[in-house]
């Protein structure tokens, strides 16, 4: 494979050429002016020592001396630095094990003309990367590198999906002109030992200056000495890293571009669409089991993954092809910013770039395998049950008891999903906004209006509304603190237009009456879908039920802004029990927080009393409010901590927002399912 380089590439590797050869420059000056400077150091204290010796001499020349070692050390000690990449959650696979996978690796190998792996490793991500163990000699010296493949990535992929991921990584070194990349990187590693892998060295020099304090003084010179040239490393690592970042984002459409003539360009593009659905969908699976209190052992996560995957499919309406979830086209387009500021510190482009130039490409390969990429390897559900010993082992306490099956997690999962989920007649529409109402006031709504259905008035384009002015909210801020310089910017895009950042006022000014005017006709149809349950009520003689139901949202509206200030407030005030604190100020702060307890064992006794929170309360929390309440709590006592009273306190904390957030949505629930029981809609409830 011979591909084109493209004139981006070779203008960024250029750039990168010429800025690693300033920095060359100016290293060697440093370490030329760091050795001057250590013979001289040297030198001199030798000299002092030989006209006067004595102890004072001694420690004054020895002192003089180290100073000047130091320094050169400091420039020098990155060659002894060597980086390995932590593997003990790794799992290596021979070829014996997998000798299809290896068949296929050995394919792209061949095709993209690079070596084969060194080792081949599985990780339980959904992910893949090429990694090496490095050090300063590998710039000189050839290096194999190893794959590792996320058995989360196998499991969201086709066959000829996993190729194409294993192409674009191995598409990083297929070229000779690509190696340029390895060089900017490693000279970015170098400046990055010198400014921030310090420790080591800094407890050197620390034990060196506790000898005596004649070192300790000298020591103090060499560290100022050491702070010049970190300020001219820090200038030159701004530099090279933006050098090596604008080439890593065209490597990255190279390395594309190099899987597309392996594989066809639609492999790529469909993978690349859907692993952050995957990813996502993997996370929801970890954090139900680190959440979920369910008396019983895992069994295989990878299961439960595609599981998820394909439920969040449905729930989204998308299409499922070779029983994988296809991301393009349909639903509502949740974020639609028109601000585009190029991010000079991005290593990878944007995935829709990336799939805008594979789609350029159209390279089309006949007979694609569209089988499970799972299907290429042997024993796939004894590497899945490892990996799932891996990343969430069974601990003594699980040992021993039933292990959850898939209808089971099955079951839980859909039950709290459904839970929380908002009904689907609303089409997304509170998703991420509260109900609004005008209960009491006339009805000034016309007769043609009140007609309307929810089909209607939850529409694409109504909902869309709501992502509209989350957008332009969130572009306002952006943009005031572009103003503000808060951004290293000279131009963004706005809309399709360039705009200076000196022109920022004006265009907030309008993106302001914007919002003003988008918000109003927000307030509007809040307005009109008010009036329309309210009829549909009325005509079921249900308005009773329906205000109560307003009533009750309201109320727990309002309890929640006033939680929150308090809880926000409680927050700060603990704040001292994590940073290094006197004894006296740890007793001020104790008697502050004393006065705010009293307010929180009040709220907690409403909430164990109040029967707006009892649809919530657990029996662990009820527990839990109980240990808070039963008995006075002293959290430091003869000038330490007590940790097991400061573990009640917080645990009662956290429930008491656990209780704030749940009791608003539940409430929020109750009222949007009890107004779609107004319009016979399938599966709506009263909670």
């Amino acid at each position: 494979m011979n591909l084109n380089i493209s004139s981006d590439f070779r203008k960024m590797a250029i750039r990168a050429v010429l800025h690693i050869s300033l920095f060359i420059l100016v290293y060697i000056a440093l370490v030329f002016t760091a050795t001057a400077l250590m013979a001289l150091c040297v030198f001199a204290g030798i000299s002092l020592i030989l006209i006067k010796p004595g102890f004072l001499t001694i420690a004054i020349g020895l002192g003089l001396a180290g100073m000047g070692v130091f320094v050169l050390i400091f420039l020098i000690k990155f060659i002894f630095r060597k980086y390995v990449t932590d593997r003990s959650h790794l799992v290596e696979i021979t070829q014996e094990q997998q000798p299809e996978l290896f068949a296929m690796i050995r394919d792209i190998v061949d095709e993209v003309k690079t070596d084969f792996p060194k080792k081949i490793y599985l990780s339980a991500d959904v992910n893949a990367a090429v990694f090496y163990d490095s050090s300063f000699w590998s710039m000189f010296f050839p290096i194999r590198k190893n794959l590792m493949i996320g058995m989360g990535l196998v499991n969201s992929v086709t066959a000829d999906e996993l190729k194409a991921v294993l192409s674009h990584e191995f598409g990083h070194f297929s070229q000779r002109s690509m190696k340029i990349g390895s060089y900017v990187y490693n000279v970015n590693r170098i400046i990055y030992n010198m400014l921030y892998e310090n420790n080591s060295y800094e407890n050197v020099i620390s034990t060196w200056a506790s000898f005596s304090s004649y070192f300790a003084f000298f020591v103090k010179i060499g560290i100022r000495l050491i702070q010049g040239i970190q300020w001219v490393l820090h200038k030159m690592y701004n530099i090279v890293n933006l050098s090596h970042l604008r080439l890593a984002r065209e490597m990255e459409f190279h390395a594309d571009a190099v899987a597309a003539h392996v594989t066809g360009s639609a492999p790529l593009m469909t993978s690349l669409r859907r692993l952050d659905f995957a990813g996502n969908a993997y996370q929801t699976v970890l954090e139900y089991h680190r959440e979920e209190k369910i008396n019983v052992s895992k069994k295989n996560i990878y299961a439960q993954h595609q599981f998820v995957m394909q439920f969040l499919a449905k729930e989204n309406d998308l299409t499922i092809e070779h029983n994988l979830p296809q991301m393009a086209g349909g639903g509502v387009e949740k974020f639609k910013s028109k601000l585009v500021i190029k991010n000079q510190w991005d290593s990878h482009p944007p995935t829709e770039d990336r799939i805008a130039k594979l789609a350029a490409l159209n390279i089309v390969k006949t007979d694609p395998d569209n089988r499970p990429a799972g299907e290429v390897f042997r024993d796939l559900q004894h590497l899945e049950l490892q990996l799932t010993q891996m990343v969430l082992p069974v601990t003594d306490a699980e040992s021993g008891k039933e292990i959850i099956s898939e209808s089971t997690f099955e079951n839980v999962f859909t039950k709290n999903f459904l839970e929380n989920a908002q009904n689907k007649l609303y089409n997304g529409y509170y998703d991420h906004k509260q109900p609004s109402g005008l209960a009491g006031e006339a009805m000034n709504m016309t007769t043609s209006l009140l007609a309307e259905s929810p089909e209607s008035l939850f529409s694409r384009e109504n909902v869309s509304l709501i992502y509209t002015l989350q957008s332009l909210e969130s572009d306002l801020q952006l943009l005031r603190q572009i103003r503000e310089g808060n951004h290293d910017l000279k131009t963004f895009d706005y809309d399709g237009e360039k705009f200076l950042v000196e022109d920022c006022g004006a265009l907030i000014g309008k993106l302001e009456n914007d919002l003003s005017e988008l918000k109003g006709k927000i307030a509007t149809h809040d307005e009109l879908i008010f009036r329309f349950f309210e009829t549909k009520a009325a005509e079921k003689n249900l308005s009773g039920e329906f205000n109560r139901q307003w009533d009750l949202y309201r109320i727990a509206d309002n309890a929640t802004d006033e939680l929150f200030n308090f809880y926000t407030k409680l927050y700060g005030a603990t704040r001292f029990i994590y940073e290094q604190t006197s004894v006296e100020e740890i007793d001020i702060k104790l008697k502050d927080l004393a006065i705010l307890e009293v307010e929180l064992r009040k709220f907690i006794k409403g909430f164990l009393s109040d029967p707006l929170y009892e649809p919530v309360l657990s029996d662990v929390m009820r527990a839990d409010f109980g240990k808070y309440l039963e008995k006075e709590l002293n959290y430091f006592v003869i000038n330490e901590y007590d940790n097991d009273h400061l573990r009640i306190f917080f645990t009662a904390m956290n429930q008491f927002q656990t209780v704030m957030s749940k009791s608003f949505l539940y409430r929020k629930k109750s009222l949007l399912e009890f107004q779609a029981t107004l319009y016979d809609h399938p599966h709506a409830k009263v909670a």
